[in-house]
């Protein structure tokens, strides 16, 4: 996961700096594991679909259902998204 334009965030961000980020988002993963965390809300989806970002979401999801593939990449278990 490495390269110049990529951004990895693994803590939480103050709403300046989260606001800074989504203004230069081009793509938005979400590797959403639903027996984890079960059917819940996902403010940063609905963020990046206003934001016109692409989100990359598990298939069978919610989210995969709330984004559609219109505006979602959706990927299925064991598949790649090459």
């Amino acid at each position: 996961m490495a390269g110049g334009g990529l951004t990895l965030v693994e803590r939480p961000l103050d709403p300046d700096e989260y606001l800074a980020l989504l203004a230069r988002t081009d793509l938005m993963l979400l590797p959403y594991d639903a027996a984890s965390y079960g059917s819940r809300s996902s403010g940063i989806l609905a963020e990046a679909l206003a934001l016109g970002a692409p989100a990359v979401v598990p298939d069978g999801c919610w989210m995969a259902e709330a984004a559609g593939r219109a505006r979602a990449v959706l990927i299925g278990p064991g598949q790649s998204a090459g």
